[in-house]
């Protein structure tokens, strides 16, 4: 199963679920496709960003009319259940996702990203995955520092990391996930709020 909720900044969260209950990474294809993956896989979060950019996917409910019209196959609790929660007319059905996809569309705007513009969460999931040469620009920007003060500070970084001073330099984003948070708390020594789990 999969469900969308609002957290309390008003971004959509997601759920993914298996029969049991247990919280999924991914999504089995045969259940729903992300056409922006090679292999279709969903993966939680990131996948449903992209495809729920502007909010709910609009739909006609087939809940309640499928209930209504078998009656005799649901308890009274299941039954009274659906009743109350799918309203009856499509319509206010229609409002309710209407209104579900303003509060996350607005936060969305609130934080930064105009309506209509491409997803910032799966893309920079996409990019994080497909960009696998690093070079000084990418390794920067993910280090929180400036392209030049990285490149100063080349010499205090593993060896490892040391093409990234050369002019078109790169390392794998392996070498770089490796030595990722060695170099951050080494670049970022002199600020105030250290990042988590330097020595």
């Amino acid at each position: 199963g999969e469900a969308i909720f609002n957290l309390p900044n008003g971004f959509q969260g997601y759920y993914v679920a298996n029969a049991a209950g247990t919280r999924l990474a991914e999504a089995p294809v045969g259940i729903v496709i992300d056409p922006a993956q090679n292999n279709g896989t969903v993966t939680n979060g990131a996948s449903c960003h992209s495809c729920h950019n502007a909010g709910m996917i609009t739909f006609t409910d087939t809940v309640r009319p499928f209930v209504e019209a078998n009656k005799r196959l649901f308890d009274n609790e299941t039954y009274e259940h659906v009743i109350n929660q799918y309203p009856k007319d499509p319509n206010e059905f229609q409002r309710v996702m209407d209104a579900d996809s303003a509060i996350h569309v607005n936060a969305v705007e609130k934080a930064g990203v105009p309506k209509g513009a491409p997803d910032a969460v799966s893309r920079v999931y996409l990019d994080f995955q497909f960009n696998v040469n690093i070079d000084a620009k990418i390794a920067a920007g993910e280090l929180g520092v400036t392209e030049e003060y990285l490149k100063q500070s080349i010499n205090d970084l593993d060896p490892a990391l040391s093409n990234l001073g050369d002019e078109g330099g790169y390392v794998s984003r392996e070498v770089f996930t490796a030595n990722f948070l060695d170099s951050l708390c080494i670049l970022h020594t002199v600020d105030e709020n250290q990042p988590a789990n330097c020595p």
